[in-house]
């Protein structure tokens, strides 16, 4: 019987002690599995804390530098291709080359990975050998997302970066360069690099063929200002003595074109070039200026009066004129915020432009009749189709990514060659290309307030400085006219503000003197509105009976100075307060 017991005890402590060792297997592997799965996630969190720092270094030495701190391409397709196929390549933003990221360019940088980067930082260029190197960050070149070619597997899965790939076309940065290029703010790149043509659209996400429809302008580049003055083409005495008629600037009557063509040359040299219309200027179905493909251009448009006066009032047709349409294109874009001044292309910009897209100055320039709509390569059964219909629509008209430079219409600049005559460029449908080419000056049909089919315009870009947020110093005094056509009177040695809600006088046109201090224009459009309001205290009406103005108590000069400012508000039609 005890024997019976001692059996019966042993078995059942047999059972419990196989019981035990599984739980203990079972409760082993569940902690090894834990652990391991834990060592993962760490890993790619060190990663995912890399790509950020990374991001952030990288974004402050692009913004110092103008571009990213990476040079040698990764040539390691297999690789890439893994990271595609994870999803988080997208073909839509991440369009540039894949570049290792230069850890060296990058100060007070730790990180977990990217051990690699030290066996080939000295390399001028990656070979077929080099693909065993994957412990590296990579870099696309035009959406800046950052990407580590080992990754980081997790239960099958594969991460390269810190999104998922249902972020993958979003996750694209704000460029602000491309090429050293200074991308404004409310602008993004769409394509091609400063030597082809660098694009630039007002829509986010906009390509070369302008799907999205936003304005689309191409940089010429200006390495050294000493390059940036007018080209005489090629030299016929005929442009030879046409060409010293021409002025730009000029003065007659408008005070603020000399300083204005200052402030662009300035920012020219500043920046290394300027941004001109993709396009010649469109007009889109509601009549609203545009710089966009496939739209009607907006020809039989005059120049404008006079500087002074760029609407064409005084001609019975009313029409705006050329000016005044390019200097408004940026006043009236809130989403710019002041980061680029628009005007009428110049005669120099134009030269320039020529010299960017056939830099001997011996092809195109000289004959453009198979690069531009003249009359000896359309048909002459259609002459309709030349005059607006489809802007940008003939690919061999596009040279540098710039459409139309020749033929089509003719196109207004901001050259005058005589007080009664402006100039127009780059020839007509109606001409030929060999006799009217890119370069030629138009002076025969040129009354500022003459208008036709065959004249059109292009609108340019120049960036704005902090400091370009106002106008410049008016040298005398003048007259100063808003996007609405209502003008204030500007003093001497004072600036008008270009920001939105300060630069037009029913928002309160601000000015500051030299000495950065602040004014609003306070506008009197009849002087006998000019008197005293009464007011109100505690509801009752004030006695105004005991108050004068001037008044007379010793201050001898104080009624003829008062007289002297009601004279000057009637004058003037306003004054400014502080």
């Amino acid at each position: 019987m005890i024997k019976d017991k001692i059996k019966k005890e042993n078995g059942i402590s047999l059972i419990s002690l196989i019981i035990v060792v599984l739980a203990l297997l079972i409760l082993t592997n569940i902690i090894i599995y834990n652990a391991k799965d834990n060592l993962r996630i760490g890993k790619l969190k060190e990663m995912q804390n890399d790509i950020g720092n990374l991001r952030d270094k990288i974004s402050s030495f692009y913004t110092a530098n103008g571009k990213i701190p990476a040079k040698l391409v990764y040539h390691n397709s297999e690789a890439i291709e893994k990271i595609r196929a994870a999803g988080v390549i997208s073909d839509s933003v991440d369009t540039g080359e894949f570049l290792v990221i230069d850890l060296s360019a990058l100060e007070n940088l730790t990180l977990n990975k990217g051990e690699d980067y030290k066996l080939i930082k000295d390399k001028s260029e990656l070979t077929e050998e080099d693909k065993q190197y994957t412990d590296l960050y990579i870099i696309n070149e035009a959406s800046h997302n950052i990407f580590y070619v080992a990754g980081v597997t997790i239960d099958n899965e594969t991460f390269y970066t810190d999104y998922e790939a249902v972020d993958a076309d979003k996750a694209s940065v704000d460029l602000k360069y491309v090429d050293n290029v200074k991308i404004p703010e409310g602008f993004y790149y769409v394509g091609g690099s400063k030597e082809e043509g660098l694009v630039i659209s007002d829509v986010q996400g906009d390509d070369l063929e302008n799907t999205k429809r936003g304005n689309q302008f191409v940089w010429v580049p200006v390495e050294n200002i000493s390059n940036f003055h007018t080209i005489e083409g090629y030299a016929s005495e005929q442009l030879q003595s046409r060409l010293a008629n021409c002025a730009e600037p000029y003065t007659n009557g408008y005070v603020e074109e000399v300083a204005e063509y200052n402030a662009m040359k300035k920012s020219v040299e500043r920046n290394k070039g300027f941004y001109i219309g993709r396009f010649e200027t469109g007009k889109d179905n509601a009549g609203n200026v545009v710089v966009q493909k496939d739209v009607s251009v907006y020809n039989n448009v005059p120049w404008g009066n006079s500087m002074t006066d760029i609407e064409n009032t005084t001609n019975t047709q009313g029409k705006t004129g050329a000016v005044k349409l390019a200097k408004n294109f940026t006043v009236e874009k809130t989403s710019y915020n002041d980061s680029v001044t628009s005007t009428l292309c110049y005669g120099v910009q134009w030269d320039v432009a020529l010299k960017f897209i056939d830099p001997s100055y011996e092809g195109f320039v000289k004959n453009s009749s198979e690069k531009g709509w003249h009359s000896n390569n359309y048909s002459a059964g259609n002459p309709e189709h030349r005059t607006g219909i489809d802007l940008g629509e003939n690919k061999s008209n596009c040279l540098k990514n710039i459409y139309d430079m020749a033929g089509n219409v003719w196109e207004w600049t901001m050259e005058v060659y005589s007080t009664d005559k402006r100039i127009n460029r780059g020839g007509g449908y109606n001409q030929a290309g060999d006799a009217y080419s890119a370069s030629f000056r138009n002076t025969y049909d040129s009354i500022p307030t003459d208008s036709n089919d065959s004249l059109g315009f292009r609108i340019t870009l120049y960036l704005n400085s902090e400091e370009e947020n106002w106008s410049p110093v008016y040298d005398k005094q003048g007259i100063y006219q808003d996007k609405n056509g209502d003008t204030a009177y500007i003093p001497a040695n004072f600036q008008a503000s270009r920001k939105n809600g300060e630069n037009t006088i029913n928002e309160g046109l601000v000015v500051k003197d030299l000495n950065g201090n602040e004014f609003v224009w306070v506008p009197v459009n009849d002087i006998n509105e000019f008197e005293r309001t009464v007011g109100y205290y505690n509801n009752t009406l004030q006695d105004l009976s005991n108050y004068t103005e001037p008044y007379t108590n010793g201050y001898s000069t104080e009624v003829s100075d008062y007289e002297a400012m009601v004279e000057s508000v009637k004058n003037k039609h306003g004054f400014y307060c502080r």
